[in-house]
């Protein structure tokens, strides 16, 4: 395994599956000159030799040892198409194949969508108002996004998370910090592409930032290009004429 390779960036530290890295102390044992320099002439107390630590921890933790989170997100339905475009920015390139001694994903994200209002899923018997669970941690399974209904109650399969039988997979594309994937209307379960969804970001399971909350919005509509062309061929003729 080559150095960085844990962590999924150039230089990183070492780190193998299921081995954590505690950040804290490194920084920490990295900066203690600094600290004993301004704790000693800025105050004696330990309250100010605390603050000073966290401080500067916090400040020189680089982005990619940060918990995952969405910066922001964009939902758009198209109904002409029957696709659902989702793109998501998060504050550093995730690293959805690292996994701990459980098989949880370093960073990983979960959409649950709303699809009717007033319904929860496992028929109704589920304490979630949830139809439709877009899973990010599963991309390490087979490096796609995987999507799950709600409605036809637990399944067996051990990566599921207990959240339903698998409806299909799409293919993602990311970009740095952007990931971008497009699903059909019918492993969405929905007819319209209208839907209430909620976002959160997890390391190794555990939740790492707000949930994320909103409604999908139609796409935007493509330039009408047909005209602009129809134009410039008219004019075109004219001046051979």
């Amino acid at each position: 395994m080559p150095w960085g390779h844990g962590l999924g960036v150039p230089g990183a530290p070492r780190v193998w599956p299921g081995r954590r890295v505690n950040l804290g102390s490194v920084l920490v044992r990295a900066y203690k000159p600094v600290y004993d320099y301004l704790a000693r002439d800025a105050c004696k107390g330990t309250v100010m030799k605390s603050a000073l630590v966290v401080g500067i921890a916090l400040a020189a933790t680089p982005a990619w040892a940060q918990p995952l989170r969405i910066m922001d997100s964009t939902i758009r339905f198209d109904t002409a198409a029957q696709t659902v475009s989702f793109e998501l920015d998060f504050n550093h390139k995730p690293d959805f194949f690292t996994l701990d001694a459980g098989g949880r994903q370093a960073d990983s994200w979960q959409i649950n969508l709303d699809i009717a209002p007033g319904y929860n899923g496992f028929g109704g018997t589920s304490p979630y108002p949830w139809e439709t669970i877009i899973r990010g941690e599963e991309i390490h399974v087979n490096d796609d996004i995987r999507i799950r209904d709600h409605v036809l109650g637990p399944s067996p399969d051990p990566v599921s998370g207990g959240w339903g039988p698998l409806t299909g997979a799409v293919p993602y594309t990311i970009t740095d910090k952007r990931q971008k994937f497009t699903v059909p209307f019918n492993l969405l379960n929905t007819q319209t592409g209208t839907f209430r969804f909620e976002i959160e970001t997890y390391q190794y399971g555990q939740v790492q930032s707000h949930t994320i909350k909103g409604g999908s919005i139609p796409a935007i509509p493509a330039p009408a290009a047909t005209g602009v062309l129809g134009i410039g061929g008219m004019v075109a003729f004219r001046r051979r004429r």
